[in-house]
């Protein structure tokens, strides 16, 4: 096959495992789907570096998968860091208005949300860092543009975060 001829890091090798990558997360096998998104990871690294489209698509895919773990914090510490290096890589290498970089935008704003509900109902959660981690969120959604918009759910963090700061 293609990892035999051309290797593991080639691109016509990355492109498929992606895509069953994919598949494998739509059919409900997301431990193996989340060990091949690591590998096509590791290569497009190798192949273009960090800051490469390839490289944002695969931390994207990653980020999501890890982030339906919303019971698990190292899952959901570790989708944060990837959503926020695809922002950050998108708005640099594309220019914030571009549609993939509101997409990631609108996931890290998204996720910001669900973490800050799931911190919510631990007994030992810290209001202040809560109402800051709803304020993000809303400036997130706030920032969208276009489809993307969501001034709704702006609106839902910034009235959880009033709520936290009585």
């Amino acid at each position: 096959g293609f990892v035999t001829t051309l290797g593991e890091t080639h691109e016509q090798t990355l492109i498929p495992k992606g895509s069953l990558a994919n598949l494998l997360v739509n059919t409900g096998r997301v431990q193996e789907a989340e060990e091949m998104y690591r590998e096509v990871l590791e290569g497009y690294v190798i192949l273009y570096g960090t800051e490469h489209k390839c490289t944002y698509e695969t931390q994207f895919n990653l980020a999501c998968l890890l982030d339906r773990n919303q019971s698990d914090e190292e899952s959901m510490a570790e989708a944060e860091a990837l959503f926020r290096q695809v922002v950050e890589g998108y708005e640099m290498t594309l220019g914030a208005e571009r549609g993939v970089t509101q997409e990631a935008r609108q996931s890290l704003a998204t996720h910001m949300y669900n973490k800050a509900k799931y911190l919510e109902r631990k007994a030992d959660a810290d209001a202040g860092e809560l109402a800051r981690i709803y304020l993000e969120a809303a400036e997130l959604y706030e920032g969208l543009k276009g489809p993307h918009a969501n001034l709704k759910s702006a609106g839902r963090c910034r009235q959880a975060a009033a709520r936290l700061e009585m």
